[in-house]
């Protein structure tokens, strides 16, 4: 019953554990080529929906076209391992995850396919 209730409480953990993509430390883990395709499922089953607010009639579109998302990700993936090990390395003296994401800001290939 308490795990009902706190699943009640947090509804969207998994959604917020999936976006844990864009930190450099999940690239930093073992198997994360595992556990970015299963967090990329999560993220497409969220976004890809339209979806109803409260009971009414009105509707949300999908945020997400996940054909285009297919495309991306392989990119993503690919500028993500490699750029994950250079936020992390000293000096320390800035967030990682500002560093990797001035680093990525930096690359014009990758805003271009982005």
């Amino acid at each position: 019953m308490f795990i009902i209730e706190l699943d009640w409480c947090f509804v969207d953990f998994k959604l917020m554990n999936a976006l844990g993509i864009v930190y450099p430390q999940f690239w930093m883990q073992p198997y994360v080529d595992f556990s970015f395709s299963l967090h990329m499922v999560i993220i497409k089953k969220h976004y890809y929906k339209a979806k109803r607010v409260k009971l009414s009639l009105l509707q949300v579109v999908k945020p997400l076209d996940v054909k285009l998302l297919d495309l991306q990700m392989c990119i993503f993936k690919l500028t993500m391992k490699t750029q994950a090990p250079k936020a992390m390395a000293k000096p320390s003296d800035i967030n990682p995850m500002t560093k990797l994401w001035v680093i990525i800001n930096n690359n014009a290939l990758f805003i271009q396919r982005l």
